[in-house]
């Protein structure tokens, strides 16, 4: 079983004739994990794949980001994926943090050289 991550985003409408921005509108955006490096950061932090996952938001969306966590085949076809609208507070629903020093070390992402105290 496949999972992916699904979270809210806001996108800018354009005026079909004019082209100008006519405000935001909130749609759904999809994360796809390579399976590379998913697998990669199960065995070297010894995660389950929603583990792992839960990293890779971390690591790539804005701090503070809705997101789910959810089964590839649980997904209605793709077809009418653009007219998606992102509800918030379902009950597998999480919040994107900035990376902890673990989550760091798993994914090999260590201290910039500036951050290293001299020895």
């Amino acid at each position: 079983m496949r999972k992916i991550i699904i979270n809210e985003g806001v996108h800018e409408e354009l005026d079909p004739i004019t082209l100008r921005p006519t405000g935001a509108i909130v749609s759904i955006e999809e994360m796809v994990p390579s399976p590379k490096w998913l697998s990669g950061v199960m065995k070297a932090g010894d995660l389950t794949e929603d583990e792992a996952l839960v990293i890779l938001a971390n690591k790539d969306l804005p701090t503070s980001t809705k997101y789910e966590i959810v089964d590839v085949d649980t997904l209605p076809d793709g077809y009418f994926r653009d007219a998606w609208e992102y509800v918030t507070g379902g009950v597998a629903e999480k919040t994107s943090n900035d990376l902890s020093d673990s989550e760091k070390s798993i994914i090999g992402m260590g201290p910039l050289e500036e951050d290293t105290p001299p020895d």
